[in-house]
C-alpha cells in the first residue's frame, strides 16, 4: 500500500488583545522539505514554529523558535479483496499436430529344426513390420526330449540397420565338448526362405559348421 506523503506549510494565527488593544505576533509554521528516513520511517516532513515578529508573512530564520519532523502515521490494515471478476473469453484454438505414424506386422516367418543325429532342436520366429522394423525370438531345444533345456533370446532391429535384412540372432548354447563358450547363429533369407544355422565352437573341428534348412522347414503369414 502506497503512503501519501504530506508537504505541511500552515499559518496559525493567534489574535488576542495585550495592553491597549496591541495586537500579538502571528504564530507560523513552515515546511523545510521531506524528513529522512530515520527520522520518520514511514515518511514525513521537517517543520518550523514560531513568531512573525516582524509581521511581514514569513517565518525568517531569526523568528524560529522550533524544528522538528511530523511524520505519517502507519499503514492501515489492508482492505477485504473485491469480487473476482468475470473469465476472459477461450482463446483460438490452435493448430492440430501432425498425424504420427502407425506401423503393424505385415509378414510372421516360423521355422522348426531337429537335428536327429545330436539330437537338438531350433525354434526361430520372425516379424517384419510395415516400417520395415523387424524383431527375431530363438530357442534351441538341447536334450533328446525337446521342450527341457531350453535357451531363448530375442533381437529387434530398426528398418535399415545391420541385421534387418535377415534377422540374425545368437543363442548360447554349447552343446559339443566342454562348456567352452560354443554358440548358434540363425539367420532367414525371406524371399528363399531358407534359415541358416551356424554353430561356432573352438573345440568342434574346424572351429564351426553351417547348415542351411530346407524351405520346407519354414512357415509364413502375410499380415494384410
Amino acid at each position: 500500500m502506497g503512503t501519501t506523503r504530506r508537504v505541511v506549510v500552515m499559518s496559525l494565527v493567534a489574535v488576542g488583545m495585550v495592553g491597549c488593544g496591541t495586537e500579538s505576533p502571528r504564530k507560523q509554521v513552515a515546511s523545510l522539505g521531506e524528513a529522512t528516513l530515520e527520522q520518520c520511517p514511514g515518511g514525513g516532513v521537517i517543520v518550523q514554529v514560531g513568531e512573525d515578529d516582524n509581521g511581514n508573512g514569513t517565518l525568517d530564520a531569526a523568528e524560529v523558535d522550533s524544528t522538528q519532523p511530523v511524520c505519517n502515521g502507519k499503514d492501515g490494515a489492508n482492505g477485504k479483496d473485491g469480487v473476482d471478476g468475470l473469465n476472459g473469453q477461450d482463446g483460438v484454438a490452435g493448430k492440430d499436430g501432425a498425424n504420427g505414424t502407425s506401423t503393424h506386422i505385415s509378414e510372421y516367418y516360423r521355422c522348426s529344426v531337429f537335428f536327429g543325429g545330436i539330437p537338438l532342436g531350433l525354434e526361430y520366429t520372425q516379424a517384419l513390420f510395415s516400417s520395415g522394423d523387424v524383431m527375431v525370438t530363438g530357442a534351441v531345444l538341447g536334450s533328446a526330449v525337446l521342450g527341457s533345456d531350453v535357451e531363448t533370446g530375442a533381437a529387434v532391429y530398426q528398418a535399415g540397420t545391420l541385421g534387418a535384412a535377415t534377422g540374425a540372432i545368437v543363442l548360447h548354447h554349447d552343446y559339443y565338448g566342454t562348456a567352452s563358450g560354443g554358440f548358434w547363429l540363425l539367420s532367414l533369407d525371406r524371399p528363399s526362405m531358407v534359415l541358416t544355422t551356424r554353430y561356432e565352437d573352438s573345440e568342434y573341428p574346424g572351429g564351426f559348421f553351417t547348415s542351411p534348412q530346407p524351405a520346407s522347414n519354414c512357415t509364413k503369414i502375410v499380415v494384410p
